[in-house]
């Protein structure tokens, strides 16, 4: 069945609606959700599983079945996190308490936060991100940063050319996990390419900026470029908002999509979030390509996690063998060839003997004789 679409105008990001119930009897091919994610980039899933008890077991039962299962921290009890404007210390993983949640603005949710990509500051961050919505309602604001990439390029390709050359220096200092802090160096570029020039990720969280590096004739060309691409991706061109609520699911793609929030203040929300990563995402986009014969994949695609250059390309198939000559096809040509090649040993047996010496065959003595 075809998606339903939700979407603020048409120069925003188009987001296709999806019923839970519709996928699990499978009248919705899971190809099709999946593709999805790829392109425009973002999903909504209506009608999940409740989730009383806040434990996550829908979300992780969801990925699992259909994304490739939530990514684990390190650091986390569980694969999953809660962000919610209530305080909920006995929730595992909620971090809303009084004394951390202030520490950052990704789990006060008071505070409106800017639109940005999720483990930004990792080397590869997960492919996929899901919110499920488990109690009350809020607004999140999207952004294609891929749609933002080639609008830069095309109005200001020398900014796009600065933030593909170089990277942003940012970090974060964690605080609130049970085992001690962690902290994060990074300067990863704002937009990577692949090997053959194209655009391959948005990687991006304008509140982890931390004291740029640069060379100083640099650095006025790059904060130029920062501003243009923060201002494009706030922008009404570009950005869309919507209200996710109680029992849907909201899926994007990590590396284009770029999400954030409106202040939540005198709202009541949960929502509890995970990652996917590349490899487990395409893993399961081949086990599913696996059951359909006709769309059988070869070992390298089974087996390798494909990069931005070859999604959505099919396995090139083998070269088929050239027609044989009609003697050798057919079960009788088969059959008469067998036989052919059995004479032409035997005479060639026949001959090796004859001449093999005094213990094979008559000696050139009885000949003469």
């Amino acid at each position: 069945m075809a998606p339903h679409t939700r979407s603020a105008h048409s120069s925003s990001i188009s987001t296709s609606l999806y019923r839970y119930a519709e996928l699990a009897a499978g009248l919705t091919p899971r190809g099709e959700l999946q593709r999805a994610l790829i392109d425009p980039g973002a999903t909504i899933i209506e009608g999940m599983p409740d989730d009383v008890d806040f434990s996550g077991a829908a979300l992780a039962e969801f990925a699992a079945e259909y994304l490739g299962g939530l990514q684990k921290h390190p650091r986390r009890d569980n694969a999953h996190w809660t962000i919610s404007t209530e305080e909920m210390s006995e929730v595992a993983n909620s971090n809303m308490v009084a004394a951390t949640r202030g520490a950052t603005n990704a789990y006060d949710t008071s505070k409106q936060l800017c639109n940005h990509t999720d483990q930004s500051l990792y080397g590869t961050p997960g492919l996929l991100l899901a919110f499920h919505c488990v109690r009350g309602e809020g607004n999140n604001s999207l952004t294609d940063g891929f749609a933002v990439a080639a609008a830069l390029k095309e109005r200001h390709p020398e900014h796009y050319e600065q933030l593909t050359t170089y990277g942003m220096n940012a970090g974060r200092h964690l605080g609130y996990y049970r085992s001690g802090p962690l902290c994060f160096d990074t300067a990863h570029k704002v937009l990577q390419l692949d090997a053959e020039g194209g655009l391959a990720r948005v990687q991006y969280h304008e509140s982890y900026r931390t004291p740029l590096t640069l060379p100083y004739d640099v650095f006025p060309k790059y904060m130029a470029a920062l501003d243009s691409f923060y201002a494009l991706v706030h922008s009404g061109e570009f950005q869309t908002h919507l209200t996710l609520k109680k029992g849907e699911c909201l899926v994007m793609n990590n590396w284009r999509t770029m999400h954030g929030r409106a202040g939540l203040a005198g709202k009541s929300r949960t929502i509890i979030g995970g990652t996917i990563t590349r490899e487990a995402s395409t893993r399961r986009c081949a086990r599913r390509r696996c059951k359909t014969p006709a769309s059988r994949p070869t070992r390298r695609w089974a087996c390798r996690a494909p990069d931005s250059s070859t999604w959505g390309r099919r396995p090139k198939r083998r070269r088929r063998r050239p027609p044989q000559p009609p003697s050798r096809c057919g079960v009788f040509g088969r059959r008469r060839q067998r036989s052919l090649s059995r004479r032409r040993r035997r005479r060639r047996r026949e001959r090796r003997s004859a001449w093999s010496g005094p213990h094979h065959g008559p000696s050139l003595t009885a000949a003469v004789v």
